[in-house]
């Protein structure tokens, strides 16, 4: 499939995402749809491989090196013990299959199951799975850039 990064997080960034140093880890790239920056983000279920929520496919696990990303990537531990990271990184796993859902301006007042975007997510797994909010403003939407920047968050690695 030939995607572009400007269709909502997909894969055409010139560069590739690393392995992990812990399982639960997230990365943030830069994305944007019809002009509008937004982010995009992924889990890592293991270290060599994360689950993402993409248009078209849904909730995915791929190889690391399968996915492209943009310059200016990160790559984040998330500080809550690793316990609590495997069992976030083992839930989104077990989204694998689920449909995309475009509502991103209400996704935190949904339902944690069945249809979701790429920081819905993440979000879900971490908020059911280990007992943290990681949405930095904790607005009506959580996006990828307040996984980004969550108190949570901690980055480890930039793409350049």
């Amino acid at each position: 499939m030939n995607q572009t990064h400007t269709t909502r997080g997909a894969s055409s960034g010139k560069y590739k995402l690393s392995k992990s140093k812990y399982v639960g880890d997230v990365f943030y790239t830069p994305s944007s749809t019809l002009g509008i920056p937004h982010g995009h983000n992924g889990i890592y279920v293991k270290k060599d491989r994360i689950v993402e929520s993409i248009p078209k496919t849904g909730v995915r696990n791929i190889a690391y090196n399968g996915r492209n990303v943009e310059k200016n990537t990160v790559m984040q531990d998330v500080k809550v013990s690793q316990k609590k990271c495997t069992a976030a990184a083992n839930w989104a796993n077990s989204q694998v299959g689920e449909k995309y859902s475009k509502n991103f301006a209400t996704n935190r007042k949904t339902g944690k199951y069945g249809a979701k975007n790429c920081s819905k997510l993440i979000w879900s797994a971490y908020i059911l799975k280990a007992d943290i909010d990681i949405d930095k403003d904790k607005g009506a939407g959580v996006y990828p850039k307040d996984i980004r920047d969550s108190n949570y968050t901690h980055t480890y690695k930039t793409i350049k």
